[in-house]
């Protein structure tokens, strides 16, 4: 039987350090003084230490960190560092990968917040509550596909339509809003 393989945390932020997109394993803020300084460090290392690389792994703290910038965006994974760091960039391409073929390489901060519904899909087809779920790029993207369909798609939308679609559950939509409001009043 296979060891089963967990992220305490997903954080991607864009090019001026703000959140786009933040969710860690319940109970990882007693593990860290402060989720804020543990975010503001982790932007810090990506961006200041690695000015010349667009990907990369690092350690911070008990933690080891892959990222990846895309456009104006960095995405992040965060696992122990007992993890496999191998099975944590893995996981890290797949997210990247899932994203760009979901947007149809069409991926910045303001399109991944204008479709946050979508984003959150692509999360939750690779990652579930911390547990990575799924490592198959194709069966990834079949589920994020069918999961997708008549949902309102980030070239046919603006950043103020956020419709629910079939797949789409009433509290994704409405923490999608949530999220939304904090950033647009």
């Amino acid at each position: 039987m296979s060891e089963i393989r967990t992220i305490e945390g997903i954080y991607l932020f864009d090019s001026s350090g703000k959140t786009i997109y933040s969710n860690y394993l319940e109970g990882f803020d007693k593990k860290v003084t402060s989720i804020v300084a543990f975010e503001n460090a982790l932007i810090s290392r990506c961006k200041n230490d690695n000015k010349n690389e667009t990907s990369g792994m690092f350690t911070l703290g008990p933690y080891i960190v892959g990222y990846k910038t895309q456009a104006d965006v960095t995405y992040t994974l965060i696992a122990h560092d007992t993890e496999n760091e191998e099975i944590v960039w893995d996981t890290l391409i797949h997210l990247v990968d899932a994203v760009l073929r979901t947007f149809k390489n069409s991926v910045s901060s303001a399109n991944l917040l204008a479709h946050y519904d979508l984003l959150l899909l692509c999360v939750d087809a690779i990652i579930d509550n911390g547990i990575i779920f799924d490592d198959d790029m194709y069966s990834i993207n079949k589920r994020i596909s069918a999961t997708s369909e008549g949902m309102t798609q980030p070239s046919q939308s603006k950043a103020s339509d956020l419709s629910s679609g079939p797949g789409v559950s009433s509290s994704v939509m409405n923490a999608a809003k949530g999220f939304m409001s904090k950033f647009f009043g």
